[in-house]
């Protein structure tokens, strides 16, 4: 079942995972299949290859893999329902973009990397309580992020990132390779603006120039 999908999401979380400056599997990208409503995930622990990946459908019923899909599968599934614009799903544990998150600060739009991916400052959601936090999966992780969609009027397909407070950033994309290269891009542009910010704490994002 969705064999090429599972070959796709398999090499974009090992290019996460090689991506990331820790060697922690909590990284996760996850790709669907709108036509038959299922969703390929890595499965818990992480894939030794495409065909450990798990499939389940939207309601989260494991279809296919021996391991149960990664913690923070409900999240993936509830943001699917949200945006049937978006196809796939980036959780990187993004160094930099974490630091605006534990911050709870939306990255302003300093420079042409961020604004040629992003093309507006990152959302950032409301706070959260530590006990949703502590649940990587809670649903309440899902409806923050569309609400912060939603208060700020942008959407994911336009700006395909956005930082949870307190926790870390999602990015989307048509596919699994694009959401994994806006991870990379989200935390290049989130290294810039830190620096940025350090020399000068009072400069404007780009669009109040």
């Amino acid at each position: 079942m969705l064999k090429q999908l599972k070959e796709k999401v398999y090499i974009a979380n090992q290019d996460l995972l090689d991506m990331a400056a820790y060697p922690f599997s909590w990284v996760s990208v996850s790709a669907i299949d709108r036509e038959q409503g299922l969703v390929v995930m890595m499965p818990d622990g992480g894939p030794l290859s495409e065909e450990d990946m798990a499939v389940v459908d939207l309601n989260g019923v494991l279809l296919e893999g021996k391991e149960p899909p990664v913690s923070d599968t409900a999240v993936h599934l509830a943001l699917y329902r949200y945006f049937p614009q978006i196809s796939s799903i980036a959780h990187p544990y993004s160094q930099w973009a974490t630091v605006f998150a534990q911050l709870g600060l939306a990255i302003p739009t300093l420079g042409t990397i961020h604004a040629d991916v992003f093309h507006a400052d990152i959302p950032v959601t409301a706070n959260l309580t530590a006990e949703v936090l502590a649940g990587n999966g809670n649903i309440q992780i899902a409806d923050a992020i569309a609400d912060a969609y939603l208060t700020s009027g942008l959407e994911p397909q336009n700006v395909p990132a956005v930082l949870v407070s307190s926790h870390g950033a999602y990015t989307f994309g048509e596919d699994a390779r694009t959401a994994v290269l806006n991870a990379a891009v989200l935390n290049e542009a989130a290294m810039l603006a830190y620096h940025t910010l350090q020399m000068d704490p009072g400069i404007r994002p780009m669009k109040s120039r």
